[in-house]
């Protein structure tokens, strides 16, 4: 679960309004080579930006939604296996020592 919240903030001719909205997923894995994740964007439809300037000539007050509650649903497929081996048997030939020795 992912909440944001950002509080109003003071601007030269005005202030911004607070913004804040909660994000939720959920993963499930199977067969060690399956995983689907299901996340919902916005759960309350309550992130919007926005703020208000006034000066003495103007007043203006502008709201906007960058993007409004989803659902979305990815699945994914792992293919072979992790070999530790692999990161063991390099450590042991000395390569990956940060990139520094050139054989000169």
């Amino acid at each position: 679960m992912e909440r944001g919240i950002r509080s109003p903030r003071i601007l030269p001719q005005g202030i911004t309004y607070p913004a804040y909205g909660m994000d939720l997923s959920t993963s499930l894995t199977w067969n060690k080579s399956w995983t689907a994740v299901l996340l919902l964007s916005d759960v309350f439809n309550t992130r919007r930006f926005g703020n208000t300037i006034q000066s003495e000539t103007l007043f203006q007050e502008f709201i906007r939604r960058r993007e409004v509650r989803f659902l979305r649903l990815t699945v994914s497929y792992r293919f072979g296996n992790a070999e530790a081996s692999l990161f063991q048997r390099i450590r042991r030939s000395g390569a990956g020592g940060g990139g520094m020795d050139m054989g000169f």
